[in-house]
């Protein structure tokens, strides 16, 4: 019995089993929520008309309606008023930025007198692509406005009409105000679209002064070749000889 009472003793005490672990909350599916905000971009970006992508791919990313930018409606708005501002100085130019093209380079391989001839004609052309360069600047000259960045102004747009009216901002104020925005907005794209057309008309003016520069050289060197075979006719005939036989100076 005291052996059976030493083996009972000596026996080891039972291990608990080990508490189950309690399963981690399921978390939620960032991959699948992403695809879901892509596939809305892209439904909502099929629904833009053309201008509207136009403006988002000339660099105006950051608006439309996703990402709670401005609606679709002011994206449009927006775009037809640079379209507007563009057709403007489009029509104001003209055909001058094509007649630049249509010169053609004096040929080598004509008669000094055709040549001298065709740089007083280019000359004529030229210069009076510079003086409608000219003109046209003075005439679509802008004043420029206090807010360029027609981003921010339309973010001002946006924010303006999300506001809510009470009896101390009346819808009549808002809508003034928003008629007030949309003006900023439209001369924040004239600038944007004056600018650049400024420095097209820049460059245009600084090609023609160039071509006359070139063409005054070869009208020079011109010149001074036929000096020389005046000269060498004078002194061959003085001689007695063929012109090709006198030795140039």
């Amino acid at each position: 019995a005291a052996a059976g009472k030493g083996k009972a003793k000596s026996a080891p005490a039972p291990v608990p089993a080990p508490a189950p672990i309690p399963e981690a909350a399921p978390e939620a599916d960032e991959d699948g929520m992403e695809a879901v905000k892509k596939k809305r971009r892209r439904k909502k970006a099929e629904e833009m008309s053309a201008q509207e992508a136009e403006a988002i791919d000339n660099g105006d990313a950051s608006i439309g309606a996703v990402g709670g930018g401005p609606s679709a409606e002011e994206v449009r708005m927006s775009s037809d008023l640079h379209h507007q501002h563009k057709k403007h100085y489009q029509e104001l130019s003209g055909t001058i930025f094509m007649e630049m093209h249509t010169i053609p380079e004096l040929s080598a391989t004509i008669g000094p007198q055709q040549v001298l001839r065709e740089v007083t004609e280019q000359r004529a052309i030229l210069q009076g692509i510079v003086q409608r360069v000219e003109d046209v600047l003075k005439e679509a000259k802008c004043p420029r406005p206090k807010m360029i960045d027609a981003k921010k102004v339309l973010d001002q747009y946006k924010e303006l009409r999300q506001c809510t009216t009470d009896s101390s901002f009346t819808e009549e104020m808002k809508l003034e105000m928003l008629e007030d925005k949309r003006q900023e907005l439209s001369k924040a794209h004239r600038w944007e679209v004056f600018a650049k057309f400024q420095d097209e008309l820049n460059t245009l003016r600084e090609k023609c002064t160039k071509r006359m520069a070139g063409n005054d050289v070869t009208a020079k060197e011109v010149r001074a070749g036929s000096d020389k075979k005046r000269i060498a006719a004078r002194v061959a005939a003085a001689k007695g000889l063929k012109p090709e036989e006198v030795e140039e100076a």
